[in-house]
């Protein structure tokens, strides 16, 4: 975003590697992924702590750079 002149972010789609950073840390959440909805995920993340919550560690890694 350009502050001064006041225009958007934009997301260079070729050079988008899909890890979710820029949806994450958009402040005012007018970044959307492409392959997962925002409620999408948190299903995943209650699927996966519905049992043992206490005994797990959640991590996001981005497929591509880990």
């Amino acid at each position: 975003m350009d502050k001064k002149a006041k225009t958007p972010a934009h997301v260079a789609e070729v050079a988008c590697t899909g890890c979710g950073t820029c949806a994450a840390e958009c402040s005012f959440g007018a970044v959307h992924l492409k392959h997962f909805s925002d409620d999408q995920v948190l299903c995943l993340v209650d699927a996966m702590l519905a049992e043992k919550a206490d005994e797990k560690i959640v991590v996001f890694a981005c497929n591509w750079w880990s």
